[in-house]
């Protein structure tokens, strides 16, 4: 029994573009030429705030664009290995190019299109019906401007192009755990809270965070 069928952590799915080969229980994935029919998409669709995060393994130059991360309403399953990104609607479909200067949070002096650095995707609810999508760039989450709250009625699979310059990604099962986002979410309440300039009253505070607010005070 793989990995996979076993129930372990998520994985890319069977369906994916003509040049991608999966390797090691679909785990990692190569592109093995040309810069595009790279899709890959999460093995099943993600729970609200399950992130798909990957790593990049390795890089190639001659070749413009990188790594594009996002969502889908769609079943993989029903898509062409020979689909590209601009064949698919954005009423159902969502990606987000990550350029090498979109963001240096987290990783030091690292740029999120280098090997090393750990890129990934959730979805946070706003409304019983819709969340928006996060975007997790070495340990940094954003929220891209210009998408719409996404319907949450339907499933939605994590969305991967191992594209342009981006050859080579690897799951990371160590960031896709709630333990992992848990400890983001901690960090960033313990920044507003150790500030000088923070207005934040212990009485809008969950009880258990109460105690958090009175330390760090």
């Amino acid at each position: 029994m793989s990995l996979v069928e076993s129930g372990a952590p998520l994985a890319f799915h069977q369906a994916h573009g003509a040049n991608i080969d999966l390797l090691d229980d679909r785990r990692r994935a190569l592109r093995r030429s040309s810069y595009e029919k790279s899709l890959c998409f999460s093995h099943r669709p993600l729970r609200p705030n399950e992130p798909f995060v990957v790593t990049i393994e390795q890089v190639e130059g001659g070749w413009t664009g990188h790594l594009r991360v996002g969502l889908t309403l769609l079943d993989p399953s029903s898509l062409s290995p020979s689909t590209r990104l601009e064949s698919l609607s954005t009423v159902d479909t969502w990606l987000v190019p990550i350029s090498a200067w979109q963001l240096q949070g987290g990783g030091g002096n690292r740029l999120p299109t280098e090997v090393g650095s750990r890129v990934g995707v959730y979805l946070s609810p706003c409304s019983s019906s819709s969340g928006r999508l996060h975007l997790l760039l070495n340990d940094t989450d954003v929220v891209p401007s210009g998408i719409p709250p996404i319907s949450t009625r339907t499933p939605l699979h994590a969305v991967v192009d191992v594209y342009g310059s981006t050859k080579e990604v690897r799951i990371t099962p160590s960031l896709s755990s709630p333990d992992a986002l848990s400890s983001l979410c901690t960090r960033r309440i313990r920044d507003l809270l150790s500030s000088s300039s923070s207005t934040v009253s212990p009485s809008i505070l969950p009880h258990r965070l109460q105690a958090l607010f009175l330390h760090l005070r």
